[in-house]
C-alpha cells in the first residue's frame, strides 16, 4: 500500500484523533523467520497497521499492514494487547507473491 502526501504529513507529524498508537512485533512465518520488526507505529481508522521503517541504505519509509485490527483478537488475561496472523500479497517481476506475518500489537 503507497502512502499519500497527506497520510505521510498525519504520521510525521503524530497522527491524527482517529489513529490509535500501538507497540507492535511482527514476524513473517514462513521463510526466513529471523526477520522481525517492532517499534511504534500507528493503527489507522481502517484497520491499517503503519510503521515507520528504515531501509538498509539508511533511507526512511512508511510500511503498511492491511486489515491488521480485523485479523488480531485480544490476548486472554491482557489489557489492550492483541495478536493474529495477516496475509500480504505482492507482485515482484510478473509473479504473484504471498507472505503471512504474525502480528502482535499494544495499544497506548
Amino acid at each position: 500500500m503507497l502512502l499519500c502526501p497527506c497520510q505521510k504529513a498525519k504520521i510525521k507529524n503524530g497522527g491524527n484523533p482517529k489513529m490509535k498508537k500501538v507497540v507492535y512485533s511482527i514476524k513473517k512465518v514462513r521463510g526466513n523467520s529471523d526477520d522481525k520488526i517492532s517499534g511504534l507505529g500507528f493503527l489507522n481508522e481502517e484497520g491499517t497497521l503503519l510503521c515507520r521503517c528504515v531501509s538498509k541504505t539508511g533511507k526512511p519509509y512508511t510500511r503498511a499492514f492491511d486489515d491488521v485490527e480485523q485479523h488480531c483478537f485480544p490476548v486472554f488475561g491482557k489489557e489492550n494487547e492483541y495478536k493474529g496472523y495477516v496475509t500480504m500479497y505482492y507482485e515482484y517481476e510478473g509473479r504473484d507473491i504471498e507472505a503471512e506475518y504474525s502480528v502482535w500489537y499494544k495499544t497506548v
